[in-house]
């Protein structure tokens, strides 16, 4: 995420709040605090607020803003500053408390799973805990007009388009999920709790999957199916982005139907959300569906991806890679990386190597950087 992305992040009252009062509730003094994913660093400032004797800040993307801004706070003897992903961090002790926020509107982020196994083992002291401690999804079926014809429009010819045919990104973006907002209004099923999880219980799956059938509560039309989440922050303090909730960065979860779905009043409803984590947690796919008097529709992320079976041989287990021009660089640098040259020699060897690849010294550098990057 960029600088910009994380301030627009902090001007969020409702949810800062909600986190302020967890940590003050939670972090007593002398406890040692680890946040994964620090970004600017708001909730490791809340937790030295609170009395914690040690705060370990893990931020690798904006972690030169965030040592200033703990300096400024005058936290430095308290609050350290660790610039790596979680994964690769070596902390010197254990944490009483983890605070942990990298989720989706429908919480089931794509690195969510191994990042929190991998803290939990590692990085929690016995008996620790998570700072949020549990989180609920919740889903209904939604009407909604006009964002989802903002986006079946592709399916017919733009004026301005002058006779270009797009009809195929309208298919691309019915099978993809949307971040956006619901008001209470366009709920046509009431809303279902689809599944509760536990932050760093041993076993915990970070997947979901399930089928319900509800009665819708008017006549209509389903247009998707609308996720959200609740999370417990601390005893009696919930942070959630519930239609209708104060609002937060985190709006709604949004998976188009392919078509309108009709539904009357007290029918029958079926509908079913699947959320795979892939096997590494790096992203989530996701299917979906619902069912009403007689019609059937459906959506998957995978259809949501213009892909052509060469880009997937690509990922394949069995593809045998020929290397090329950059990776004889990249050996190139990895053979000069001894310990003793600096990265401006070792650019200067780069260079003088491969001068067609490198027209200036900074190209080089950048290049050399970039590669050797810890």
């Amino acid at each position: 995420m960029k600088l910009t992305e994380y301030a627009w992040m902090l001007d969020d009252p409702a949810r800062i709040e909600a986190f302020r009062r967890a940590i003050a509730q939670r972090v007593r003094p002398g406890n040692v605090v680890v946040e994964v994913g620090a970004g600017l660093g708001t909730y490791s400032f809340f937790a030295c607020q609170a009395g914690a004797a040690r705060v370990y800040a893990i931020e690798d993307s904006v972690a030169g803003a965030l040592e200033e801004l703990a300096r400024r706070q005058g936290f430095g003897d308290r609050l350290r500053v660790i610039r790596e992903n979680s994964l690769d961090a070596a902390l010197p002790e254990r944490a009483d408390w983890i605070i942990f926020e990298d989720f989706n509107s429908a919480f089931l982020g794509g690195g969510l799973a191994p990042v929190v196994r991998d803290a939990a083992a590692r990085l929690l002291a016995p008996g620790g805990g998570w700072i949020p401690s549990a989180a609920e999804v919740w889903g209904a079926l939604v009407e909604v007009p006009e964002s989802w014809g903002s986006i079946a429009r592709w399916r017919r010819e733009a004026e301005h388009l002058k006779g270009l045919d797009y009809r195929p990104l309208a298919g691309w973006l019915l099978n993809s999920a949307h971040k956006g907002r619901c008001m209470p209004e366009a709920l046509v099923t009431a809303p279902r709790l689809l599944r509760r999880y536990r932050l760093g219980e041993p076993g915990e799956a970070y997947d979901l999957s399930g089928s319900w059938e509800d009665a819708a509560r008017r006549t209509g039309s389903v247009h998707a199916l609308c996720a959200w989440f609740r999370l417990e922050l601390a005893e009696g303090v919930w942070l959630d982005n519930t239609p209708g909730a104060d609002e937060t960065v985190y709006e709604q979860e949004i998976f188009t139907l392919p078509e309108a779905l009709p539904v009357e009043a007290g029918g029958a409803v079926r509908w079913s959300l699947q959320g795979i984590p892939e096997r590494e947690g790096g992203h989530v796919w996701w299917k979906w569906g619902a069912e009403a008097g007689g019609r059937a529709y459906e959506g998957n992320t995978f259809a949501g991806l213009p892909l052509r079976l060469e880009s997937l041989a690509d990922r394949s287990a069995e593809k045998i890679p020929q290397p090329g021009r950059r990776q004889e660089i990249m050996r190139f640098v990895l053979g000069c990386a001894d310990g003793r040259l600096t990265q401006g020699e070792i650019a200067a060897r780069v260079r003088a190597a491969f001068p067609e690849d490198f027209p200036a010294e900074r190209h080089a550098l950048r290049f050399v950087a970039g590669i050797l990057r810890s």
